[in-house]
């Protein structure tokens, strides 16, 4: 076997899982010979043909679960540290000083200890407070996150390019390390390993918020546009429940529903006629993607059938 996992630093981690090369030989006349990408045909002194073929399998091993018994996983690859850096984007408006946090992440994946720094390898004329953070994992599994704000110099704002990177790296017994990796897990498929390098994109836009706009969010099922919203510069206010049911909804400039909202809350179709009451009145409403079930079948805020 020889995983390869080559370098962490700066690229994604193939091949994620440890692979076996097996090869069968047949020693057997063929009257058909089928040619395929991994597979070829050789001849031997005696006229037999012998078909050779190369497969490439996952090393996997197998258990017992208690609910769904018997079954297998394949042995993945992971770095000895793996990195995360969220979030993965930070907005910056042109013009103002501002700062923003990320939180970098470090996990042992070794039965030893691992000490080591953590730090974000950032653009020349940005900082970060800390600069760098020592970490001591005991064992496997054990984990540290660290809050860094990254904000930009002065003297390098005006020539600073509008997108940069950022990444998250431990360093650890000489070696550095950049990758992380989503574990994807379900019953009915085989446990897999999406790797990827613990990295970010610094953005600068030059962007006007109105003075005084404030926006009323609906979270749904999970997203990340009130802190887009808050990094531009935006007062943003999630309602909660008893907001939707008696508070005063005036107060908003503009009152967002986030992804699949309508489905997944049900104070939102028990209110609708309360949020129809703040359009009405003049308010601004911006209703993102939805799709009928769950607690409604509203689609939209007025009546409307696909």
């Amino acid at each position: 076997f020889n995983p390869a996992p080559g370098p962490w630093v700066g690229e994604a981690h193939q091949p994620g899982l440890l692979k076996a090369q097996v090869q069968l030989n047949g020693g057997r006349p063929l009257s058909k010979v089928t040619y395929g990408p991994d597979g070829e045909v050789a001849s031997i002194a005696d006229g037999v043909e012998v078909a050779q073929f190369n497969q490439t399998v996952d090393v996997v091993y197998r258990f017992t679960d208690r609910i769904y018994g018997e079954r297998e996983s394949p042995v993945a690859v992971v770095p000895r540290l793996g990195v995360w850096l969220e979030p993965g984007v930070a907005v910056f408006p042109k013009g103002i000083k501002a700062t923003r946090a990320f939180l970098a992440r470090v996990r042992n994946n070794t039965s030893a200890e691992e000490k080591g720094t953590l730090r974000l390898a950032l653009p020349t004329g940005w900082q970060s407070v800390p600069p760098s953070a020592a970490f001591d994992l005991a064992k496997q599994g054990d984990e540290i996150a660290i809050r860094f704000e990254v904000t930009l110099a002065a003297a390098a704002a005006s020539s600073a390019q509008l997108r940069q990177p950022v990444q998250a790296v431990a360093e650890a017994g000489g070696s550095s390390f950049s990758t992380g990796y989503m574990v994807i897990d379900y019953p009915h498929i085989q446990t897999r390993y999406w790797f990827q390098p613990a990295a970010a994109s610094l953005e600068q836009f030059d962007v006007k918020v109105a003075p005084g706009l404030k926006v009323g969010y609906i979270m749904g099922s999970g997203d990340e546009v009130p802190d887009g919203l808050k990094q531009l510069g935006v007062d943003v206010t999630q309602l909660t429940t008893d907001d939707l049911a008696f508070g005063d909804l005036k107060r908003f400039n503009v009152i967002v529903t986030g992804i699949r909202a309508y489905e997944v809350r049900k104070d939102i179709s028990a209110n609708n006629a309360r949020l129809m009451d703040y359009v009405k009145n003049g308010g601004v409403m911006i209703v993102q993607y939805s799709r009928p079930g769950g607690f409604s079948d509203i689609l939209a805020p007025y009546a409307m059938k696909v």
